[in-house]
């Protein structure tokens, strides 16, 4: 039987892997294979028990499959081979394809954007006002000990401004932020301030 008529095994195309946007388990079951003066590499796998083939162009993608021939691997696609952006990792299908994390698609291509993970706008919304919430939090904290810091030192309001304001921003470096209550301070919680004071010993509560 002549080879030309024996029928061909489907093709397993690198952005139908994307598109599924989950990890994609398989068999190696041949190794790359340079076809069309080196320009072309084809991978044989087993999906679903079915052969397929692989196309590729990417030679460090095609230098990872041979490193799993025989073996069940679990394939993560990214990128778009049209565009020279594709990409591919490949983990052991000892590891659970649920516990693979899928690597963040390039930046500078605007379609790899449905890639990463879309939030519903309400989700994005609450996200937002924790955020506020607890860095309005760390800020009352700032002010507050600005307060006392100004009084004790007897500062103009100018220098107590630029203290809370370094504190705040040394506190957000060093992820204090993510520490914070979402509810708000209360002022038995925070203490009492000294904004209004006219010494440390007659303390009034900040606004």
């Amino acid at each position: 039987m002549n080879k030309s008529n024996q029928p061909k095994d489907p093709i397993l195309s690198h952005n139908l892997l994307v598109k599924i946007g989950r990890p994609r388990l398989v068999v190696i079951s041949e190794g790359p294979k340079w076809v069309k003066n080196g320009s072309l590499c084809v991978i044989k796998v087993i999906a679903d028990n079915v052969p397929h083939v692989y196309f590729t162009e990417n030679r460090d993608i095609a230098n990872k499959f041979s490193q799993y021939v025989g073996q069940s691997v679990c394939l993560i696609a990214s990128g778009n081979s049209k565009q020279g952006t594709d990409s591919m990792e490949i983990q052991p299908a000892g590891i659970k394809a649920s516990e693979l994390v899928k690597p963040k698609e390039v930046a500078q291509s605007p379609q790899l954007a449905p890639q990463e993970e879309i939030k519903p706008p309400e989700s994005k919304d609450r996200e937002a006002k924790v955020f506020i919430c607890k860095a309005a939090n760390l800020m009352r904290l700032c002010v507050k000990k600005a307060n006392d810091i100004a009084v004790e030192l007897d500062l103009p309001d100018l220098h107590r401004q630029g203290i809370a304001t370094s504190m705040f921003i040394q506190a957000d470096r060093h992820g204090f932020i993510s520490a914070m209550p979402i509810q708000a301070y209360s002022p038995e919680q925070l203490g009492w301030g000294a904004s209004k004071a006219e010494s440390l010993k007659t303390p009034q509560p900040n606004e």
